[in-house]
C-alpha cells in the first residue's frame, strides 16, 4: 500500500503509517524508500536498543554495542540511527541537532506510553519543528499519538491497513498471570514442542515465578531491570525461546520477532492494552503455522477502580508538584513526568495527555458492556453482558470469537481430583464413609450444608469433568449388610474452558 503513494511525499509533510505488526513496515523503509532516494539525510529512531540494532543489521550498519549513535551511506543517503533518548539527551544537553531530508519515528506511540521517561515531548516538539523534513510516523497501535495529531488539527497524510489477528486463540483469564501460567503447566501437555511465553507486569512475581520453574523457565528484563534478574538466563536468542517457559516484562514488546514454531501459548498480563497488543505482535508465524494460543488478563471491576484512584492521584500531583518546585536546588527528587532544562522546571505535556488517556480508558474498562449473543432473520434475539475491557480489546483486534477461563473454579476442581486420585478403590464404609467422601469433594447447597447424595456428586464430578465417580455396594459384614462407599475411574477429560 505505502510503495503506491511514497513518490507524492513532499518535504514538510507528516506522514502516518499505521499497520499491524509484522505487515512490512520496516521492510518498506530499508527496502523500498530509501534505496529510491539519493542524497538525502536520514535520521531513523527507534523507542527499543534492540529496535535500533536490528536496523542496523537490515542496513549493513557495523554493530557496536556501545555505539549510540550510527551512521552509514546506503544509495548516496547519509542514514544516522539513534534511540529518541539520545536525541532527547542531545538536545536537553544543548548540542546541535543536525538537519534531516527524512526523520523516520519507528513505534511511535513511544511518545505517550513512554512518556515515563520525562523528555519525550522534547524529542517530539523537536521533529515537529523540522518543517523542511519528511516526517513518518510508524506505529502498530498508534491510535491515540494519531489522535493527538487530529486534536492538534495537525495536517497529515494517513495510511492505515487493517490487523488481521485471525490466527490468534483468544482467551481470558481472571487471576494473576503467574497462575495463569502455572494453570497451562499443569492442563497443558508442556514440552519443548508445545512452550509458553509469558509477560508480566510485576518483576517481583516474574522472578519469583521464574525461581519456581528454573529447571524449564529462562527469563529476561530491560537493561534498566537487568540488575533485579541477576543470575538468571536470557530468554531467546537467535529469534528463539531458549526454554520450554520463557517469562519477560514488556521490555520485549518489540525489537524482537519471534520466529519459533515450538511457541504455541502467550500469556499477557498487562492492563495497558497498546502495550499488550504490541506484545502478543511479537510472535511471527512460521513453516506453515496456522494459529496461536493468547491469553489476556480480564482486569476485574475492584482493580481497575484501583488503577483509577492511582491515575487521579497521579493527575493531581503533576499540578501540586508544578506549584510547589520551580527551580533545581529545591528538589530532592523528580518525580514521573518532569525534566529539567535550561535549569528550569518543566512537565512533559505529553506524559500529562497519556494518563488523561489512560484514566478515560480505566473508567471505559470498569463498565460491562450489553453486546448482541444471537440474531435470527436479522432481528436480536438475545444478547451478552460482557466485561468492558474484554470489548475493547476485541475491538481492537478486530475479532469476536473468544473464551473465558475460570481459574479458581479449575483450580478447585483439579485440587478435588488430586485428592480422589489418593483414595481411588479404597472402601468407605456405611454413612460415615460417605459423609467423608463428600467433606473430600465439598460440594454444598444454597444453604451451605454439605451435599452427600450419590447421584448428585456424580454428576457434578461428570458436569465437571473430574474423572471419578462413586460406586456403592452392598455386602455383608458381621452379618448386617452395609453399603460400601469406593472411588473409581472413569474416562473424563479435566478441561477448564468454557466458551
Amino acid at each position: 500500500m505505502f510503495e503506491f503513494h511514497w513518490q507524492n511525499w513532499k518535504a514538510g509533510e507528516q506522514i502516518l503509517l499505521s499497520a499491524p505488526m509484522g505487515s512490512g513496515k520496516s521492510y518498506f523503509i530499508y527496502k523500498v524508500l530509501i534505496p529510491s532516494i539519493t542524497n538525502k539525510k536520514i535520521l531513523i529512531l527507534s523507542n527499543r536498543r534492540k529496535l535500533r540494532l536490528q536496523y542496523r543489521k537490515y542496513l549493513n550498519i557495523e554493530i557496536d554495542d556501545n555505539e549510540i549513535i550510527s551512521s552509514n551511506i546506503v544509495n548516496g543517503n547519509t542514514i544516522d540511527n539513534m534511540c529518541y533518548q539520545t536525541l532527547e539527551d542531545n538536545i536537553c544537553q544543548g548540542k546541535t541537532v543536525q538537519h534531516y531530508d527524512f526523520i523516520i519515528c519507528d513505534e511511535c506511540h513511544y511518545f505517550l506510553t513512554d512518556a515515563w521517561n520525562c523528555t519525550t515531548d522534547v524529542s517530539f516538539r523537536w521533529i515537529e519543528a523540522q518543517h523542511n523534513a519528511t516526517r513518518i510516523f510508524m506505529s502498530a497501535t498508534g491510535k491515540e499519538v494519531f489522535k493527538m495529531f487530529e486534536i492538534c488539527e495537525v495536517d497529515t497524510k494517513n495510511y492505515y491497513i487493517e490487523p488481521d489477528y485471525d490466527y490468534m486463540n483468544v482467551h481470558y483469564f481472571n487471576v494473576d498471570g503467574t497462575e495463569m501460567v502455572e494453570y497451562l503447566l499443569l492442563h497443558e501437555d508442556i514440552n519443548t514442542e508445545n512452550k509458553i511465553l509469558y509477560f508480566s507486569s510485576n518483576k517481583s512475581k516474574a522472578k519469583v515465578l521464574y525461581e519456581r520453574y528454573k529447571d524449564i523457565a529462562s527469563i529476561t528484563a530491560s537493561e534498566y531491570n537487568r540488575k533485579s534478574f541477576e543470575n538468571t538466563e536470557d530468554a531467546f536468542k537467535d529469534n528463539k525461546c531458549l526454554k520450554i517457559l520463557s517469562i519477560t516484562t514488556s521490555c520485549l514488546d518489540n525489537g524482537i520477532d519471534i520466529k519459533d514454531d515450538t511457541l504455541k501459548h502467550i500469556v499477557v498480563d498487562i492492563w495497558d492494552l497498546t502495550t499488550a497488543i504490541q506484545c502478543l505482535g511479537r510472535k511471527r508465524l512460521i513453516n506453515g503455522e496456522k494459529s496461536v494460543n493468547v491469553y489476556i488478563r480480564n482486569w476485574n471491576r475492584s482493580i481497575v477502580q484501583g488503577l483509577i484512584n492511582g491515575k487521579r492521584n497521579e493527575l493531581n500531583n503533576l499540578v501540586e508538584y508544578q506549584k510547589k518546585y520551580n527551580s533545581y536546588r529545591r528538589i530532592n527528587k523528580l518525580v514521573n513526568g518532569f525534566y529539567f532544562y535550561n535549569g528550569e522546571l518543566h512537565l512533559n505535556v505529553l506524559y500529562e495527555r497519556y494518563v488523561n488517556i489512560q484514566l478515560k480508558n480505566l473508567q471505559m474498562y470498569q463498565h460491562n458492556v450489553e453486546v448482541v449473543s444471537e440474531m435470527e432473520h436479522g432481528l436480536v434475539v438475545s444478547t451478552d453482558w460482557i466485561s468492558g475491557y474484554i470489548n475493547e480489546a476485541q475491538a481492537i483486534l478486530h475479532l469476536h470469537e473468544y473464551s473465558l477461563i475460570d481459574i479458581k473454579a479449575s483450580t478447585l476442581e483439579q485440587e478435588i481430583s488430586n485428592k480422589l486420585s489418593c483414595i481411588v478403590d479404597k472402601p468407605f464404609i456405611g454413612a460415615k464413609g460417605k459423609k467423608d467422601i463428600a467433606e473430600i469433594i465439598g460440594l454444598k447447597d444454597k444453604k451451605g450444608q454439605l451435599i452427600s447424595g450419590v447421584s448428585t456428586l456424580n454428576t457434578y464430578l461428570q458436569q465437571n469433568s473430574i474423572p471419578y465417580m462413586i460406586v456403592q455396594n452392598r455386602k455383608m459384614i458381621k452379618g448386617k449388610k452395609t453399603t460400601i462407599y469406593t472411588i473409581v475411574e472413569c474416562e473424563a477429560e479435566i478441561n477448564g474452558l468454557t466458551e
